[in-house]
């Protein structure tokens, strides 16, 4: 949000709320900890036609924000329809633990063969079952345990073996 105050991509009054500071907005975020002037700034957001998340206010919100973790393009969402963000922070702790840097670099690799395995084998099916194999390998069982080259050189050698028919297949990921 800092940065996108720099950047003039949204406005940031540091102070209390007052009536007409929607005037213009897309969007509000009431979090002030005061239920009456949370209440207020739905009012005239609704007025408005503007969306409005009050924090800890399901009722008065249009959306929700969800807490999520994100390794690279992973991206996992949790909420709890804004019944308790409380809840959501601590399942997303939880995930962070299971859900480590490494899938990220997992996923750097898929993304860099999905385009060749495709070239080289137009059976949907099959392609299918290459992706499968690679994702229940233990490549990331390798990466988890910081044995990343042994996990590169499992993970082309179960490529090159499913794409067994082109003998030139020379993926690097």
């Amino acid at each position: 949000l800092e940065e996108m105050k720099k950047g003039g991509e949204l406005i940031h009054l540091a102070r209390k709320y007052r009536k007409g500071d929607l005037k213009g907005s897309f969007l509000a975020i009431g979090a002030t900890g005061k239920q009456s002037v949370n209440e207020k700034i739905a009012t005239e957001a609704r007025r408005l036609g503007c969306l409005v998340n009050i924090v800890d206010s399901p009722s008065l919100c249009d959306f929700f924000v969800p807490s999520f973790l994100r390794r690279g393009d992973l991206i996992i969402s949790v909420s709890t329809g804004g019944k308790s963000p409380a809840l959501a922070k601590k399942i997303k702790k939880e995930l962070e633990k299971i859900y480590t840097d490494e899938y990220e670099e997992f996923l750097d690799w898929m993304g860099k063969v999905r385009e060749e395995v495709g070239n080289k084998t137009k059976d949907e099916n099959k392609r299918k079952k290459i992706f499968q194999s690679i994702v229940l390998s233990g490549v990331l069982d390798l990466l988890k345990r910081g044995q990343k080259e042994k996990a590169r050189e499992h993970f082309l050698k179960l490529i090159q073996g499913k794409l067994n028919a082109d003998k030139g297949y020379r993926s690097k990921p």
